[in-house]
């Protein structure tokens, strides 16, 4: 099973408060292969556990979350923009 941790530069975001992040970047951890046609991607929240880790149990072939079948990631996240990333995480996927 292929697993990664991947790292987007966003440069300056501006946040709905209107107050600037400056040099953001949004990391994220993998599990699986990404098909040709994009169209196997689960984006998981991190709000359930925080970090990737408490997803790992149920991420891997033949488990809840199957790697032979589908690209899983999830986002880091610490400002509780849960919505906002995972969004980011599909685009810049996607887009990739």
């Amino acid at each position: 099973m292929t697993e990664e941790i991947i790292e987007y530069e966003l440069g300056d975001v501006t946040l709905e408060s209107g107050e600037m992040l400056k040099s953001a970047v949004l990391v994220a951890k993998t599990w699986g292969q990404l098909s040709v046609a994009r169209d196997n991607v689960i984006v998981l929240p991190t709000y359930y556990t925080g970090t990737h880790e408490g997803y790992a149990p149920l991420v891997g072939p033949g488990n809840v979350f199957d790697t032979n079948h589908y690209f899983v990631t999830v986002s880091y996240t610490h400002l509780r923009a849960h919505e906002t990333d995972s969004y980011l995480v599909c685009r810049l996927l996607l887009e990739k």
